[in-house]
């Protein structure tokens, strides 16, 4: 009998329906926060490509040349979609929406990955769905759901369905899949360094098909061609040519986070508190206080009996022949992964001083290996012999996702929310006509400290 054929079809639409709702109740608040971080930068490409007299496709070729001869960093990716986007949404609104939006694209590419992989367990898939926002942390420092909506879960995005591609391949034997697997896989490696150690995964999955190495040998050379090609244009270029003149940084100079700085210790400490910053609330637990009302309460008792109810029906189905070695192979490649964060000058030096709680960009593809290791605990507990044991799951996984959404919450209306009045304030005062009678090539002066960047002539362009 074909899995498929477990699951009554009307009753899955309608949990489908709300799994939908509570991921969004948990994850819309993203929604309303303000522009941080280096979108503040690049929300004012437009200014920026305005005062060189460029054009948005040499400013394109510009972030991808300077970066690659400057930096040795590959990122044919992500300066279009960064410039792109900002091109195109370029208010605060929309900027939010059109991050929400690949924030769900990248959480789709991976649940179709879990349907693939768990022999089209959609109950798995579903449950997966839920569980994901828990370990959703938003933070006031390098975070992916607040800030870089064109960095880490397009990389994400790009992985999983390269993967996914790669899984219907041996199933269906169409060779347009394996193709685009790896077309999106060589994208992938064009947005950060951590997608090169992916590929290993591709291995995995070809040698339990397989018994052998066999089609996954192309992504193994992709990996090793960017590598060298990191090598080459970090260490080699810049020796036999010299300092190359650069529109982004200075000459000889570059972005420090590049710098290939190893400390034993500091080094292991970042990859520590890297790794830790996937845990759910371990932000909260050593930087946040919590911020919710009686909605917020109502909505997670509501999630806690859906869990109850989920788990009390479908118990039998949910971790029906899933091979959670797959998922464990998973984890150690995404941590593999991390490894060049602890080569970085910038970052061993950064995330200590940051501490327990915080974690760097690639905390986002943690968090889709973390969750099913949660899951993998779930399943133990779900074997135990007590009738209790879904209750106790329900009432955790609530109380939780409580916390989490609450500490959220308190980043998005207390921590961040007097930088968004800060830029409004200055953008309605341009709107308004301050500077129409200021002469051009005048000087302009910033007395208040607080308006940052926002003095900058890009945002008054």
């Amino acid at each position: 009998m074909k899995n498929i054929k477990l699951y009554p079809k009307k009753r899955v639409i309608y949990e489908i329906y709300f799994c939908l709702f509570f991921f969004i109740a948990q994850t819309y608040l993203m929604l309303f926060s303000p522009v941080i971080g280096d979108d503040t930068f690049n929300s004012l490409l437009t200014g920026y490509y305005i005062i060189l007299e460029k054009n948005i496709f040499e400013i394109i070729y510009i972030y991808i040349r300077d970066w690659l001869v400057t930096n040795g960093r590959i990122h044919f990716t992500i300066p279009p979609l960064t410039v792109i986007f900002f091109e195109f949404f370029n208010t605060v609104a929309l900027i939010k929406i059109a991050h929400y939006v690949l924030i769900l694209l990248s959480v789709f590419s991976f649940l179709y990955f879990i349907y693939l992989s768990s022999k089209k367990n959609i109950y798995f898939t579903l449950f997966i769905f839920i569980l994901l926002p828990i370990f959703f942390q938003y933070r006031d420092w390098h975070d992916p759901f607040l800030m870089f909506p064109t960095h880490y879960n397009i990389l994400v995005l790009l992985y999983f369905t390269s993967v996914s591609l790669f899984l219907k391949n041996f199933d269906q034997q169409k060779k347009i899949y394996y193709y685009f697997s790896i077309i999106l896989y060589i994208l992938a490696c064009g947005t950060f360094e951590p997608a090169i150690f992916l590929s290993i995964l591709y291995v995995y999955y070809d040698y339990k098909k397989n018994k052998k190495i066999q089609k996954n040998k192309i992504f193994i050379k992709v990996s090793i061609l960017f590598f060298l090609l990191i090598i080459y244009f970090r260490f080699i270029n810049s020796f036999i040519f010299g300092p190359i003149e650069s529109t982004l940084f200075s000459k000889g100079g570059g972005y420090d986070g590049s710098e290939i700085n190893f400390d034993l210790i500091k080094s292991s400490i970042t990859i520590i508190l890297q790794f830790i910053g996937s845990f759910p609330l371990t932000f909260l637990i050593k930087n946040q206080s919590i911020n919710f009302n009686y909605l917020d309460v109502i909505i997670f008792i509501l999630f806690g009996i859906f869990v109850y109810f989920f788990l009390k029906k479908n118990s039998k189905f949910l971790f029906s022949r899933i091979n959670f070695e797959q998922y464990f192979v998973l984890n150690i490649v995404i941590f593999i992964a991390l490894m060049p964060l602890g080569l970085s000058a910038k970052y061993i030096v950064d995330l200590p001083n940051k501490g327990f709680g915080y974690a760097h960009l690639p905390v986002y593809l943690q968090y889709f290996g973390i969750v099913l290791i949660f899951l993998y605990l779930i399943f133990k507990i779900l074997n135990i012999k007590n009738k209790y044991k879904i209750h106790f799951i329900a009432v955790l996984l609530s109380l939780v996702s409580f916390l989490n959404f609450s500490s959220n919450k308190n980043i998005i209306y207390e921590t961040l929310y007097p930088q968004k009045i800060i830029r409004d304030n200055a953008a309605k005062s341009f709107q308004k006509g301050l500077l129409d009678n200021i002469n051009d090539f005048s000087n302009i002066v910033f007395w208040e400290s607080n308006y940052q960047i926002w003095k900058r002539p890009e945002f008054i362009t």
